[in-house]
């Protein structure tokens, strides 16, 4: 790892709308950054109105938090997200993106 000294915490925020089977593939690859796994929570917003659950996620493990916003569109639900994320740090990606494993190092490490 390129940072020295303790990390920033860092909040990577997903809004998703009926696109599970990739927001499995996101998550693994969220699951596998080379950032320290203690220093980033994954926040999930999902936007539809029946709502996922999380026994229905297969990825995120314990940093996983599940969320729901009603309203429709990706940015009240990365808004929602910013509002529960605690990191000081914000990530965002959506629920079609792969991840590289050095993308929460590498984009702390430039900031």
């Amino acid at each position: 790892m390129i940072l020295s000294g303790t990390p920033p915490f860092v909040s990577v925020i997903v809004p998703v709308y009926k696109d599970w089977i990739r927001l499995n593939k996101c998550l693994q690859a969220l699951g596998e950054q080379t950032y320290p796994d203690e220093c980033y929570e994954i926040v999930v917003v999902d936007n539809e109105e029946v709502g996922l659950s999380r026994g229905e996620l297969v990825a995120g493990g314990a940093r996983l938090i599940l969320l729901h916003e009603s309203t429709p569109g990706s940015d009240a639900a990365r808004n929602t997200g910013m509002v529960a994320a605690k990191g000081t740090i914000l990530a965002f990606t959506d629920s079609d993106c792969v991840p590289d494993p050095r993308w929460l190092e590498n984009g702390v490490s430039f900031l």
